[in-house]
């Protein structure tokens, strides 16, 4: 059976066995580890696991009896949707909270997030949005930027549609923080003067490490 068969298998049943104890799994929440986890007695060393929701695969590095699964340390990329709604809404997880507008969400306990780059789109409609301030990749939480800034009049509060590119900082080397996600971050929350419709698209490359931490 060839590969797009045997993914299709996994994408309708949830599973699938391949040769030599090695299992197929996929699902909607992260696989659990241990003598009652994902894939106990199954599940053999090598087993992948992918998560439906953002297409991370994870590796059982374990045994059968005993399952370790581990996420797949690789090249990440996302297009997040920022609407028009997101951009000035001071809801937590959006652009006009305090630690903006979520790009990539927290890898979980033992990874490390490491942005490669990330390219804002700006689509300008109708009217301008107003207030705001410089715009950054931050990591999520407390965590500061990490990339240089562009200002607002450049990207969301622009006339005209708008074209950003960010990058990590190279002065000094970065501190990463392990287990914090990627997030868009605004210096002062955005307003919208009642007609302004422009919304901003993100696509982000980044990298996914195992800490052993």
């Amino acid at each position: 059976m060839s590969y797009a068969l045997w993914e299709r298998a996994v994408g309708r049943f949830g599973r699938v066995a391949l040769p030599g104890g090695v299992w197929m799994y996929s699902g909607a929440t992260a696989p659990t580890n241990g003598t009652s986890g994902t894939g106990q007695g199954k599940a053999g060393p090598g087993s992948v696991y992918y998560l439906t929701t953002n297409g991370r695969m994870y590796r059982n590095y374990g045994t059968k009896a005993s399952p370790l699964w581990r996420m797949s340390s690789g090249m990440y990329y996302d297009e997040v949707l920022i609407s028009a709604a997101d951009i000035v809404s001071t809801a937590a997880g959006k652009l006009g909270h305090a630690e903006g507008q979520i790009l990539v969400a927290a890898p979980g306990a033992g990874y490390l997030l490491q942005l490669i780059s990330a390219v804002l789109i700006f689509d300008y409609a109708t009217a301008t949005y107003g207030a705001g301030g410089n715009v950054t990749v931050n990591w999520s939480g407390a965590g500061g930027a990490i990339t240089g800034l562009i200002s607002a009049a450049n990207s969301f509060g622009a006339g005209a549609d708008k074209l950003a590119h960010f990058i990590p900082l190279s002065t000094v080397a970065l501190v990463p923080i392990a287990n914090a996600g990627l997030n868009m971050v605004a210096a002062s929350a955005f307003t919208n003067p009642g007609t302004a419709a422009g919304v901003g698209r993100v696509k982000i490359a980044y990298l996914v490490h195992t800490t052993g931490l």
